[in-house]
């Protein structure tokens, strides 16, 4: 009976990868596999790590279409680290999509091409002062210093200047 139980157990997390492959449209014996082997090696091993893994996976997706839109990515898989900065931007830090644009558009402003690297140094520095929507940048800018309108040299001294015979 125990040994049924323990196959039982693994069947339904098959069942639970075979229907996580059909709805990311993967259901191909590779990703099947990986995922499996990857569950297993991080020791997923009950019902209850897998419905949180699945969790889990459904916010990481959720994170990186925020960034994708955000920052006008191509539809693609996101790699190990825009995943994880995806999930920290948008899980951890809160960010409104419209600051990660802000500061996807200072990026290309500064480096005339979209780096992830250097975005990720915006957004770190940014949430560093707090910010969070576009609104706090437009708060916190620098005031423009008012145009005065003097000079700043005497203009009489050097009217006086040009005019004397010495």
């Amino acid at each position: 009976m125990v040994i049924k139980n323990i196959y039982l157990k693994y069947i339904f997390i098959i069942l639970i990868i075979l229907q996580l492959a059909a709805e990311r449209n993967k259901c191909n014996i590779r990703f099947i596999e990986t995922t499996a082997v990857d569950w297993i090696n991080r020791g997923i091993t009950t019902l209850a790590m897998a419905d949180e893994e699945i969790r889990r996976m459904a916010i990481c997706d959720k994170a990186w279409l925020i960034v994708q839109s955000a920052f006008g990515i191509e539809k693609r898989m996101p790699s190990k680290k825009e995943q994880e900065y995806a999930m920290l931007w948008v899980n951890d830090w809160k960010l409104s999509p419209e600051l990660l644009r802000c500061a996807y558009d200072e990026c290309v402003n500064a480096k005339s091409k979209f780096s992830f690297a250097y975005t990720a140094k915006i957004l770190e520095g940014w949430h560093n002062k707090g910010y969070s929507k576009p609104e706090d940048i437009e708060d916190n800018k620098p005031k423009s210093k008012e145009n005065n309108n003097f000079a700043a040299y005497d203009l009489n001294l050097f009217e006086k200047m040009l005019n004397s015979k010495d």
